[in-house]
């Protein structure tokens, strides 16, 4: 369901700024907050793989691809929040917007900074949880039995053959 409500809240922004021709610098924030989701494709296409890339299986390597989603979040999602921050501060940013935007931008405006701020934190919660469940995955898989193989040596030597 938050899925449909995200990209019709983002139908709408776009369309908006489009009809209106304003906020568009909103649209290019909005177009950064898909840079998370090239790691989040790549780890939804690793989950999905049977059998699973030599990665998954790494705890260091899994910690690695989750390092850099965050990173990815921080940059691509994080800063939009901020700057939203920054822009309702009294006697610098919303004079500011008070002075650039119409009254029906700042309703949207701080409709949509609302809204994909807080869809952030769920996101990010989300992404914590899977970087949990990778790392734990990883870790099941690496421990030995007594006379067996370690998992990502058997699923490397099952690629091979």
């Amino acid at each position: 369901v938050m899925y449909a409500i995200h990209h019709t809240v983002t139908i709408f922004a776009y369309s908006y700024s489009l009809i209106t021709h304003r906020l568009g610098g909103v649209l290019v924030q909005g177009l950064l907050f898909e840079m998370p989701v090239v790691f989040v494709l790549r780890r939804e296409l690793a989950v999905a793989t049977e059998p699973s890339p030599a990665w998954l299986h790494n705890e260091d390597l899994v910690n690695i691809h989750w390092l850099v989603t965050y990173a990815a979040f921080l940059v691509g999602r994080g800063c939009s929040s901020v700057l939203w921050l920054l822009s309702v501060i009294p006697g610098y940013g919303a004079d500011r917007l008070q002075d650039l935007l119409h009254v029906e931008d700042l309703i949207a405006y701080h409709t949509f900074a609302v809204f994909f701020t807080s869809l952030n934190c769920r996101v990010f919660i989300l992404l914590m949880c899977w970087h949990g469940q990778d790392a734990e995955k990883a870790r099941s898989r690496n421990q030995v039995s007594p006379g067996e193989a370690p998992s990502i040596a058997k699923a490397t030597s099952d690629r091979t053959q």
